[in-house]
């Protein structure tokens, strides 16, 4: 006969087992008042507590486990996976770390070590994950997941081919694996990320790209037939045909047009979405914001410029994807607007569900999405000319005549430009892209560059570049190709906003990325006074370059291959008067385009929405 303790214990398991968490919680902490230390009973508890999002009290049990089983791998994985689910990363990394030095091998270490690698990839120490994934016994080969993690770190270190073969790898041994399961969740993540990986390796070919995205396509449409079905809606009435020209009160009901981001904050993706919020009428668009990513600042920023309406906001991070699609399907939009792609916080996964009539992808990812749910891509003519259609799944709407529009931050426009350079500094070039961005095609053709100007200088800023691992490997590859490791600079971290955007004012002449173009740093440069110059390529990515000169009448800046790009760099360089016209104003000439024009954008973008419902409804 089972005893009074198994007997609760077997009521959590049922209450668990139907995700009926607040009921399970009391039997959980009576069980505990009789067994403190049991170990099953603590993991139930802690996994408990996240799912009722009880900060105090899923920390409390996490240390209590920690403390209980100091050696128990699984007891170690389940606290610090709370710790990190929780943001309190440093002591789950310090958890781990004191885990594996006590006890570096055992059948189940390598959950440890993974929870380890995705607490230290949310300190951005991804040479730390890579020496936590080479330092396993056996090698990251080991585990699929140490490999799988290891995969993701190499992306981020200037390592995107070692990275993409990694993934194309484990996305092929995944389906070996589960062949005869259509739709696994896991592996359409992971080909997801594949995905992700195209738009970092110089190595491949815009077709092999698209080929990438067709099977993550492939793979999602064969999800679809697998997925549960939402709750049913009554329908509402259609929306006009046609949006009236001007703002008339209109008696139709306005069009219910979503935005689904992980990057409603302070991120690139809001400088661009900001001017929409702004100046799309009200009295046509009735909008709503699914955030699935972190709040902060600039969260606030986006909410207020959006109306501040608390009902058309919802927080959405860390919510499964059911819900997620249940959520938006809910609120019966005619267009939602992804604006994350296969990026990092990507909800692909929850438009499987086909949550609106027409979706479109925008803005935050630099290819197709290839998904089978999403049916609009929102591009310009410069960046996916007549002819590139076979480079997306969706239909392409172009608009007119670039694809953004930015807004600058205030604490940009604190910062002014220079008037005068130090004529005893070393005439430099600078690039503050990404470091996910630099590869073997870009370091060739700035050397180009720094062996047609002698004795210049390239000034780099990334968060990335914090590690001297990656500083050593950046440098390596200019040296590797006979520039002096002398010339190449490396900027600090700046905390400070507008003091990170006066770092631009060092700058002679900016360096765009190739293949991947910058967008954000080319709108930060150019509204410091400092030119860009851009290598026009055979896909959107880059292409992005070519669209955000010539909206602000800079055209010439963009080449059409390495020998124009080297050109005309080392003709700005050498000749100071022609730069320095070219930098006078140029601020005021970039808040004065197209590319600034937020009313104007905000009419084109409605327009595209028109366009799209238009379609929807017949």
């Amino acid at each position: 006969m089972a005893s009074r303790i198994e007997q609760l214990v077997g009521r959590i398991n049922a209450l668990l087992d139907s995700s009926r968490f607040a009921e399970a919680e009391p039997l959980l902490r009576r069980a505990l008042a009789t067994e403190p230390t049991d170990g099953n009973l603590l993991m139930l508890m802690v996994q408990t507590c996240v799912h009722l999002g009880s900060t105090d009290r899923t920390l409390y049990y996490a240390r209590a486990l920690a403390a209980a089983h100091p050696d128990h791998a699984g007891a170690i994985h389940t606290a610090a996976k709370a710790m990190r689910m929780l943001r309190s990363v440093q002591p789950a990394i310090d958890l781990c770390r004191e885990f594996l030095a006590r006890s570096p091998d055992g059948p189940e270490h390598h959950y440890v070590r993974n929870t380890l690698m995705l607490a230290l990839h949310d300190q951005r120490d991804f040479e730390g994950m890579l020496q936590v994934a080479d330092g396993a016994p056996g090698g990251p080969d080991a585990h699929p997941r140490l490999n799988y993690s290891r995969a993701v770190a190499l992306l981020q270190v200037t390592r995107a081919d070692e990275g993409y073969a990694l993934l194309s790898d484990h996305c092929r041994a995944l389906e070996q694996a589960q062949a005869g399961s259509p739709g696994d969740s896991a592996a359409i993540r992971t080909l997801s990320d594949l995905c992700y990986a195209t738009t970092l390796s110089a190595a491949l070919s815009a077709a092999e790209i698209m080929n990438v995205h067709q099977w993550y396509g492939q793979r999602a449409r064969e999800a679809q037939a697998t997925l549960e079905p939402l709750p049913p809606l009554a329908p509402l009435p259609p929306p006009p045909r046609h949006l009236p020209a001007a703002s008339p009160a209109s008696p139709a009901r306005p069009l219910r047009i979503g935005f689904i981001s992980a990057d409603f904050r302070e991120h690139s993706v809001a400088y661009f979405i900001e001017p929409l919020l702004e100046h799309l009428p009200r009295d046509r668009f009735a909008l709503r914001f699914f955030h699935t990513g972190a709040r902060d600042e600039g969260t606030m920023r986006l909410f207020t410029a959006s109306g501040g309406d608390p009902a058309a906001w919802f927080a959405m991070a860390g919510i499964d994807s059911y819900t997620l699609a249940a959520t938006i399907a809910a609120q019966q939009l005619d267009v939602l607007i992804d604006l994350s792609g296969h990026s990092g916080g990507t909800s692909l996964d929850a438009l499987l569900h086909n949550v609106a009539p027409r979706t479109a992808t925008y803005c935050g990812y630099p290819h197709t999405t290839g998904h089978p749910g999403v049916h609009y891509r929102i591009v310009d003519a410069l960046t996916d000319p007549p002819g590139s259609e076979w480079q997306a799944t969706e239909q392409l709407i172009r608009l007119a005549p670039c694809f953004l529009c930015y807004k600058p931050p205030a604490s940009l426009l604190a910062a002014q430009p220079r008037t005068q350079r130090d004529p005893s500094a070393p005439f430099t070039f600078g690039s503050f892209n990404s470091i996910i961005k630099f590869n073997p095609a870009c370091a060739e053709l700035w050397c180009q560059v720094l062996a047609a100007v002698p004795g210049s200088h390239l000034l780099l800023k990334a968060t990335g570049l914090r590690s001297p691992i990656t500083r050593a490997r950046i440098t390596g590859a200019f040296t590797d190709r006979g520039i002096d490791s002398a010339r190449i600079e490396f900027a600090d971290f700046i905390a400070d906003r507008t003091a990170a955007s006066a770092l631009y004012n060092r700058i002679d002449l900016a360096l765009d990325t190739y293949p991947y173009h910058g967008t954000t740093t080319t709108c930060e440069a150019l509204c410091m006074g400092v030119p860009v110059i851009s290598r026009i390529g055979d896909r959107h990515a880059s292409r992005v370059g070519l669209s955000l000169l010539s909206a602000v009448g800079l055209s010439a800046l963009a080449a059409t291959d390495d020998a124009t790009f080297v050109r005309t760099a080392s003709t700005l360089a050498h000749n100071p008067a022609q730069l320095s016209t070219l930098r006078a104003g140029l601020r005021d000439r970039v808040l004065a385009s197209p590319l600034c024009d937020g009313p104007a954008f905000a009419r084109a973008f409605a327009s595209a929405i028109e366009s799209m419902t238009a379609a929807a409804h017949g």
